[in-house]
């Protein structure tokens, strides 16, 4: 049993580390911009720039939407890849939130409403800033640690004489598929399958079971693998 159970940890080990890419929508290139973090795909768009509306519709070709930050964990994430994965320390940074429907009312690209927010001295709902009503999107601004600013969505002016487009990199967010893989495994009289692969970041399973034939199943509570015994 013990032999059984090795053979099986390394199996289930192989396919969780198998390629979390795959995950990603397929029309996404398989490079280094791309990543898998919390049962999300990422693509860092720091190679070039675009409009919020351009931006926007670049993530949504392939199913996707500019980034929700709903936590904190999210925002030190993204800020950890672009500053130190992407060099990317100088740029402002699309978000999926704006208050273009009702001004004040920031919401994220879904509808739902803030629950967590990271906004720079003086900005967000209650800022009074000049300009404060033509700024209906938002950025992460690199130079601000992070900070969320509000942002002319398309064109921004300078003494009413000049202006000129607003263009910044972005993060495109794309819910990543559960990858599956079954496994059947023979050891003398002894049959085991199952063996269910995940992209989620799921602890290190361990199984106590005491039978002979272990199956491993999906829970769907967790998003993670259990082991549970054969029929």
């Amino acid at each position: 049993m013990r032999l059984l159970w090795l053979l099986l940890s390394c199996v289930c080990l192989q396919c969780i580390g198998a390629s979390d890419l795959d995950a990603c929508p397929a029309g996404l290139p398989r490079d280094q911009y791309l990543q898998v973090h919390g049962g999300y795909c990422y693509r860092f768009v720091t190679f070039r720039h675009a409009t919020h509306s351009a931006a926007k519709s670049d993530c949504e070709s392939n199913g996707g939407h500019l980034v929700y930050v709903r936590d904190q964990e999210t925002q030190s994430y993204i800020y950890d890849q672009l500053a130190h994965t992407y060099r990317d320390s100088f740029d402002k940074v699309w978000l999926g939130l704006n208050d273009i429907t009702t001004e004040g009312v920031y919401l994220w690209e879904d509808g739902t409403a803030l629950s967590y927010s990271n906004w720079d001295y003086g900005q967000g709902p209650s800022s009074s800033s000049f300009g404060h009503d033509t700024k209906d999107c938002v950025v992460v601004d690199m130079l601000s640690e992070g900070k969320w600013q509000e942002n002319a969505c398309e064109t921004s002016s300078f003494l009413i004489l000049f202006s000129g487009a607003e263009s910044h990199s972005y993060i495109c967010q794309y819910p990543a598929r559960i990858l599956s893989q079954t496994v059947i495994i023979h050891l003398g009289d002894i049959t085991t399958q199952s063996v269910v692969s995940l992209v989620n970041h799921c602890p290190a399973l361990t199984c106590t079971l005491g039978c002979s034939s272990v199956i491993f199943v999906y829970d769907p509570n967790t998003g993670c693998p259990a082991c549970a015994c054969a029929n």
